[in-house]
């Protein structure tokens, strides 16, 4: 993995959202604190609680639906990306050991169906997405190459960078590597291929890694096979970022 969760800024940026949430709900998710330890998901039904006390069901059917929906996912997020550094705490937050955080998500959900408020999820304002951060002393995985790219290639719209020229073909992975990686992620290198007839490494399965472009609009009424000096002075200048990122060549896209 060539990225990481900062989890620190995420606290930061959350820190903020959850002191400005209506004071109910706070209490709201301190009662559920209160009971977290008797709730408990029904074996099989992941998405239903039991052990769930009658008046905190009654506080949640009772709860602004507005501010439930808002708060569901603030109270959750703060939850999952814990932070252990209590600078960042917002203020009045509370840890527990009983998940509550996604029990009071569960619950809101729950309860903002049952009353009829179909846009629940409506008031996302944060995704994991947003805190991913290059790790050091790792390479640029595909994803990541297209926003170091387009600021320097500005004479075109940079799409994506991906594999292509398969050769033999793309490394496929089996069941093997279950059984053979450690850790949470698989190790490419733990087991040849997994395709019928295919004992190659993963080293030994090659392609070329390439950046797809597309002309500017008022560049594509020329002709298309012949760029302008302006846009080969732009591909030129960007040879030393493609061989540092191990980059092949482009492909152009109509």
């Amino acid at each position: 993995m060539s990225t990481e969760f900062n989890y620190k800024r995420a606290w930061r940026d959350l820190k903020p959202l959850y002191e400005a949430l209506p004071e109910e709900m706070k209490e709201l998710y301190r009662k559920v604190q209160k009971a977290g330890a008797d709730i408990k998901q029904v074996k099989g039904h992941c998405e239903t609680l039991t052990g769930v006390p009658d008046e905190l069901r009654q506080a949640f059917t009772e709860a602004d639906i507005a501010d439930l929906s808002k708060s569901m996912h603030t109270i959750y997020n703060l939850g999952h990306w814990d932070y252990r550094d209590t600078a960042l705490s917002p203020e009045g937050w509370q840890r527990d050991n009983y998940g509550c955080y996604w029990k009071f998500r569960m619950l809101a959900k729950e309860t903002l169906i049952k009353r009829g408020f179909r846009d629940w999820d409506k008031y996302e304002t944060i995704g994991t997405d947003s805190y991913m951060d290059h790790k050091e002393g790792t390479e640029f995985d595909n994803g990541e190459l297209p926003a170091l790219l387009k600021p320097v290639l500005v004479e075109f719209e940079v799409l994506s960078v991906d594999n292509i020229n398969y050769k033999p073909h793309p490394f496929m992975i089996g069941s093997q590597y279950l059984t053979n990686s450690k850790g949470m992620y698989l190790d490419f290198n733990r087991a040849p291929c997994a395709m019928r007839g295919c004992n190659l490494s993963y080293a030994e399965h090659t392609s070329d890694r390439v950046v797809f472009l597309k002309r500017r609009p008022d560049r594509q009424e020329t002709d298309e096979n012949k760029l302008a000096q302006v846009e080969i002075d732009n591909l030129e200048s960007v040879k030393p970022l493609m061989k540092k990122h191990k980059l092949d060549g482009f492909v152009f896209v109509k």
